[in-house]
């Protein structure tokens, strides 16, 4: 069955891994990556990261429980919740 992009189903995490994992022991147990014939990749890319930290704002806490209809404390929120901020520029 040919599935292009976009029409493949979106698997939520816990269907992926128990999908996956089964696979991935499959994949090395019958030793797939001596019969694959694909080329190695020419190039790859790195890039430098920094970790920085700061409390959420009271309002930003509110805001993300009411907008993302969030089922945690507000306590719980406060000292759980991160974001992640990826950006990219030119070199």
């Amino acid at each position: 069955m040919l599935v292009w992009p976009g029409d493949a189903p979106v698997c939520d995490p816990k269907t992926f891994y128990e999908c996956l994992q089964p696979r991935l022991a499959e994949y090395v147990r019958d030793n797939e990556a001596t019969k694959c014939n694909c080329p190695r990749q020419c190039c790859r890319l790195s890039y430098d990261y920094t970790v920085s930290q700061a409390q959420f704002s009271d309002f930003q806490i509110s805001f993300s429980k009411e907008a993302l209809k969030l089922n945690y404390t507000l306590d719980q929120l406060r000292n759980d919740m991160c974001t992640l901020e990826v950006t990219i520029t030119a070199l």
